[in-house]
């Protein structure tokens, strides 16, 4: 069977493939950095050629009120590419309890996704699931110095990435649901108390303070986020996960954690085998305009160390980076329109690193005719 996946790179995505190809289905990984653009659609088509199933587990790239605008445009971008390809059944990843959570801009996306799924043309599945083990970290951390840590009591029941690849794995091979499949772990916690067993099992001696007027998850009561007693459990314990990603680790200073400020963290795109980086400072004098439009052949991640930097992407309008600000770009077919100066009175300087597809070189530039055929991909551009 032919599966293309959706967001078939980031954590969940490249599982699903991994387990859906073990089981001998062929899995197509259809992402940013294989040339998909779920906003514009460009490259649906392609990707759903000849697929019996679509499996829908991109994110969006904002948790704003932007991510509304995000799951309208591509659902419905996917549902009817996946007609005119003749898909036998739609599957999107979603979340436990996300249509009882209307504060949360984010939440309210994901249920207008799963409101247009069923709305659409096409016999489907909804899998949700709990909040998974790999974002404990980040739970813990958004509300942290380093002395404490402040985190709610909302009780959650969270769940392996891996137990939800199987989960996405199993509907996706299956007969249509046309309805909900709830997963999540074995055991439900207080949010505060499961920060406590994080930092404990890290050897982190950081205190764990109840505020429930702390972090996203604040202001959630009952049991809205636990899978409820129809839900199927997976097998793995949270504790003994815990246990086996910080085998190893020695007790020590936490001091590091005060010393730390995360600048950017997004979804990983697809790396090619075998591809080198390279690491480069790039400096512009005042009024420069940078390159000239570009690609690069693998994914490129930024930090502006000093000025103001102009930087666009096909199909993103060009914003102002400035310094203690990161940005980064997918690299592959997507243009790089700018990087330039935008100041006329001071230089700028940022830093890039680059992964690079072997055999091709880091940057290419993009020929007149090209940009003239691609001219309505750009981002609509403000006069001065």
């Amino acid at each position: 069977m032919k599966l293309t996946v959706i967001g078939g790179t980031g954590l969940i995505g490249s599982q699903v493939v991994q387990k859906l190809t073990a089981a001998g289905h062929q899995a197509v990984p259809a992402a940013l950095s294989t040339g998909l653009d779920l906003v514009t659609g460009k490259g649906l088509d392609q990707a759903l050629e000849g697929a019996e199933v679509v499996v829908n587990v991109a994110n969006s790239p904002t948790f704003d009120d932007a991510s509304l605008d995000f799951f309208r445009t591509s659902m419905n971008n996917v549902l009817a590419a996946g007609e005119r390809a003749g898909v036998r059944h739609q599957v999107v990843l979603s979340i436990v309890g996300v249509d009882q959570v209307p504060q949360m801009d984010y939440y309210r996306a994901k249920t207008l996704q799963e409101d247009l799924l069923r709305q659409g043309p096409t016999p489907y599945s909804i899998v949700r699931a709990t909040q998974f083990f790999e974002f404990m970290n980040t739970v813990v951390s958004e509300i942290s110095d380093d002395a404490t840590v402040r985190l709610p009591s909302t009780r959650v029941e969270p769940i392996a990435s891996a137990d939800v690849a199987d989960a996405v794995v199993e509907v996706s091979t299956g007969t249509p649901l046309r309805g909900i499949r709830n997963v999540a772990g074995p055991d439900v916690f207080p949010l505060d108390e499961l920060g406590r067993v994080t930092l404990a099992a890290q050897h982190d001696n950081r205190t764990v303070i109840t505020d429930d007027k702390a972090g996203m998850f604040a202001g959630i009561t009952g049991d809205v986020l636990t899978a409820g007693p129809d839900a199927h459990l997976a097998a793995t314990h949270y504790q003994d996960w815990l246990e086996s990603t910080t085998a190893g680790q020695k007790p020590g200073s936490n001091a590091w954690q005060s010393a730390i400020t995360v600048v950017q963290e997004v979804e990983p795109p697809f790396i090619p085998a075998g591809a080198h980086a390279m690491t480069i400072v790039v400096q512009w004098p005042p009024g420069h305009p940078g390159n000239a439009p570009h690609r690069h052949s693998g994914p490129a991640f930024g930090y502006v160390l000093e000025g103001e930097m102009v930087f666009e992407l096909e199909g993103e309008p060009a914003r102002v980076v400035r310094p203690g600000e990161a940005f980064w770009e997918p690299g592959g077919d997507v243009i790089h329109y700018q990087d330039g100066n935008n100041r006329d009175d001071i230089p700028v300087r940022f830093t890039v690193t680059m992964l690079c597809e072997p055999g091709k070189p880091m940057l290419t530039f993009v020929d007149q005719e090209e940009l003239v055929q691609r001219k309505n991909r750009r981002a609509p551009r403000t006069a001065g």
